[in-house]
């Protein structure tokens, strides 16, 4: 049997063929999408909680949940936030502006939350 008969319609060892895969295309990060879990270290006094959420409003940022439980350990007073699907772009520029406020003690815990497929 000859073995080079017909060698261009089969299938290569272990199926891949190179000639005809592509590069994937990578996007930045700025610009993937998805639920986010914030915590910020929030000053206790009035108007901090709409501060925040102006703030993210103004990024375009979609509230789910906020949580600000009454507890203060003399580092600031724990604030979650929980967002609905947002770029990630938008959720950086908002916590660092955020960051930089007289509201926060603290730099904020950022989670991404990775949705099952």
């Amino acid at each position: 049997r000859n073995i080079l008969q017909d060698r261009h319609s089969r299938i290569p060892g272990f199926g891949y063929q190179p000639e005809l895969s592509s590069k994937p295309a990578i996007r930045p990060m700025s610009e993937t999408s998805g639920r986010y879990f914030l915590r910020f270290s929030a000053v206790d006094k009035p108007g901090v909680l709409g501060t925040i959420a102006s703030r993210l409003g103004e990024d375009g940022i979609s509230i789910a949940e906020m949580k600000q439980p009454a507890l203060d350990t003399g580092d600031g007073v724990p604030v979650a936030v929980l967002t609905h699907h947002a770029q990630e772009g938008a959720i950086q520029s908002a916590v660092d502006a955020i960051d930089r406020m007289d509201v926060t003690v603290a730099k904020t815990k950022l989670l991404r939350i990775v949705e099952p497929a």
